[in-house]
């Protein structure tokens, strides 16, 4: 792991994919570990709430079949477009769908987190797309693949600790908007990182 940081203090573009791959797992599992919670306090209401575990599971199945369905898709759109810019793309989504419809309450809160679990997964693959691309132009490309990879098990490790200590604090609709404002910060200056690269090797 100490070439894999040597290699990400030498080009900024892997640390910033890096730092993207922590921060979105942090985001998809604080997601993931209170969905459940999310759909008790701010979608259902009075006999609905007996729904909230079917409900849960039908998100977390969106969750992983996107993988399945939508992952070669976006997969395709982000070597089109940009690994960076896709992701980015997908975060602005995602923060629009959670200060919008996802404040609404009800079944259009649900089709809202439903949405955000599927462009999670798209960031989820354009992130690890870019970072297995700056591996293999890299001089250690096993070791930036190994950092990489800590970095989300780290965010995904972190994110429920995250989620119920500052969730007695803040309220999941804020704690959800504030990860994936920091998540579209990051990714900000993950593409500002690779346009730079770009320009500074003339292309």
């Amino acid at each position: 792991l100490r070439r894999g940081w040597r290699a990400m203090r030498e080009d900024k573009v892997a640390l910033w994919v890096v730092a993207a791959g922590f921060i979105q797992a942090l985001f998809e599992a604080t997601l993931v570990s209170t969905a459940a919670l999310y759909l008790a306090r701010h979608v259902s209401a009075g006999d609905e709430v007996r729904y909230v575990g079917t409900a849960t599971g039908v998100l977390l199945a969106v969750r992983w079949v996107s993988d399945l369905v939508f992952g070669p898709l976006l997969g395709a759109l982000a070597d089109w477009l940009g690994h960076a810019l896709t992701a980015m793309t997908l975060g602005v989504l995602v923060l629009l769908l959670l200060v919008g419809p996802g404040t609404l309450g009800g079944y259009v809160a649900l089709v809202a987190l439903a949405l955000v679990f599927v462009c999670n997964a798209g960031m989820l693959v354009a992130i690890s797309a870019g970072a297995n691309t700056l591996a293999l132009r890299s001089r250690a490309p096993h070791a930036l693949v190994g950092v990489y990879t800590t970095a989300v098990d780290g965010g995904l490790a972190v994110g429920p600790l995250l989620a119920y200590s500052a969730g007695t604090v803040l309220s999941l609709p804020v704690l959800y908007a504030l990860l994936a404002a920091a998540v579209l910060l990051v990714l900000a200056r993950y593409l500002w990182a690779e346009h730079a690269q770009a320009q500074g090797n003339g292309e």
